[in-house]
């Protein structure tokens, strides 16, 4: 019902949909996949990250949920959480032999600690010049 409440629109109906199926199906990850996505499109990163983070406690081996949890971290500015959640997902899918999203992952994991060092870089800078003597 919730991908059919999606096709509709139904944004507020899907997420009910899905809350629902989670609770009556806590193992099925398809759940918390399309139900953190829906969140993340939403720009809800807070609730996408507790979604992605509830389905880790079932599946801790599985790759892309680190992945969208690092996507969502960094979407939030928690540059250090995406920098875990992407190391994470770069471990798991390198261990599975996961070519392909091993290289996504550690596109991701590149780019955000890129992001990182640039914060860093400009949070150490000064943000008015100094005043004339």
């Amino acid at each position: 019902q919730g991908v059919e409440h999606l096709q509709d629109a139904d944004t507020l109906g899907a997420i009910r949909s899905f809350d629902e199926y989670i609770k009556r199906h806590p193992e099925d990850l398809r759940g918390y996949l399309i139900l953190g996505q829906t969140y993340m499109r939403l720009n809800d990163y807070p609730r996408a990250i507790d979604t992605f983070s509830a389905a880790t406690r079932v599946a801790p081996n599985h790759g892309d949920l680190y992945y969208f949890l690092a996507m969502n971290y960094g979407l939030s500015n928690n540059l250090d959480m995406a920098v875990a959640a992407a190391q994470k997902s770069v471990v798991l899918f390198r261990e599975q032999k996961d070519e392909e999203n091993f290289l996504r992952s550690l596109a991701l994991l590149q780019g955000l600690m890129n992001a990182r060092e640039e914060g860093k870089a400009a949070g150490d800078a000064p943000t008015e010049a100094p005043a004339a003597p």
